[in-house]
């Protein structure tokens, strides 16, 4: 009988040992996904920036979150402890280094920019560019915390001192404020630019 009794104690401390292993374990896992969830969360909160593409993030904070987790799980567990450790930290000086930069971006470049408020808009840009040399130039709107490729227009100079030129109009929807600005990019050096801005909102 007491042989019995120590291997039923015996069994109950190995099961409790197991339960904490597994408790340790998921905590792990749910600690990434949940770490870059608050992380996105509060660097849009911070920027005052629309939460429109919130699912977006979600996923994406779900999936990296996990594969943190994973490179986290197949050591001892001491490794594992000082992985989840450094990780952690790793991942949240990305995102202040990112807040800083950002907030270093809306201070000096806010003028670039133009504010819109919820609503429709009918957009009209055209550009005019005096090349260097041959190449390519082509400007990409962004807004809706995201570039527009849809709405960019791209132009090409053949040869030396040509002039290219860039237009479109559209309309976009703006669901929630947002800030609008143009990505530019070229493969020559432009030595003039004349650009004309039309932006009229809709009433819808």
């Amino acid at each position: 009988m007491a042989y019995n009794g120590r291997r039923m104690g015996a069994g109950r401390r190995s099961r409790r040992s197991d339960e904490a292993v597994m408790a340790r374990t998921m905590g792990r896992v749910l600690l990434f996904p949940v770490l870059l969830i608050y992380l996105e969360l509060v660097l849009h909160i911070h920027m005052k920036t629309a939460l429109v593409y919130f699912p977006v993030y979600l996923v994406f904070s779900v999936a990296a979150g996990l594969f943190f987790a994973a490179l986290t799980l197949p050591w001892t567990p001491v490794v594992n402890g000082v992985l989840v450790r450094v990780l952690a930290v790793v991942v949240s000086l990305v995102f202040v280094v990112e807040m800083i930069a950002k907030t270093i971006l809306q201070t000096y470049y806010g003028p670039s920019s133009l504010k819109l408020a919820a609503g429709y808009y009918a957009i009209n840009y055209y550009i005019s560019v005096m090349m260097k040399r041959h190449g390519t130039v082509r400007l990409t709107p962004i807004c809706n915390e995201c570039r527009q490729p849809l709405y960019a227009a791209w132009a090409k100079a053949a040869r030396q001192k040509e002039a290219a030129v860039l237009s479109r109009y559209f309309i976009i929807e703006i669901p929630i404020v947002s800030r609008l600005f143009f990505e530019w990019r070229s493969s020559a050096g432009a030595s003039k630019i004349n650009m004309y801005l039309s932006i009229e909102k809709l009433c819808r």
